[in-house]
């Protein structure tokens, strides 16, 4: 019975470039996509199959080190100007302490001067410097007669 259905198949005309598969795409859609399921049923069983047959092994005990706790360093507080708000100065100080170590010192905190609007450049005053430095270059590299 099985073969008197793939008989049609076999009594089809061969494969040519540009035809479809089985003479119609949406059987050669769903011939490509039996095919995938298929593999992946045979990957999904094999998998089960090797999960079953190769149990995981019991986790080992992990030595755990003795912590030390260091002793305190005599530091001297850091000369911290007006400006600064009381709760930055831990934070910043630890962050010292973590990029730069323990014997790191902070000697002053004060606030970084800020910038006026009109001493940072545009974008389009720096865009103008980069197009005279380009039109320099090239003037520069012709030779004159």
């Amino acid at each position: 019975m099985f073969f008197a259905t793939l008989l049609p198949l076999a009594a089809a005309e061969p494969f040519q470039i540009g035809r479809p598969l089985f003479g119609h795409a949406g059987l050669a859609l769903l011939a490509i996509l039996g095919c995938v399921a298929g593999l992946l049923l045979v990957v999904a069983l094999v998998g089960r199959w090797l999960a079953a047959t190769h149990p995981a092994p019991a986790p080992r005990a992990v030595v755990v080190a003795d912590v030390v706790v260091p002793r305190p360093v005599a530091r001297h507080a850091p000369e911290v100007s007006a400006g600064v708000a009381g709760e930055a100065v831990p934070v910043i100080l630890a962050v010292v302490a973590e990029l730069f170590g323990a014997r790191a010192r902070v000697a002053a905190i004060r606030p970084a001067a800020t910038a006026t609007p009109a001493a940072v450049p545009s974008t389009e005053a720096l865009f103008q410097q980069w197009t005279y430095e380009g039109r320099r270059q090239i003037y520069s590299s012709h030779k004159v007669r």
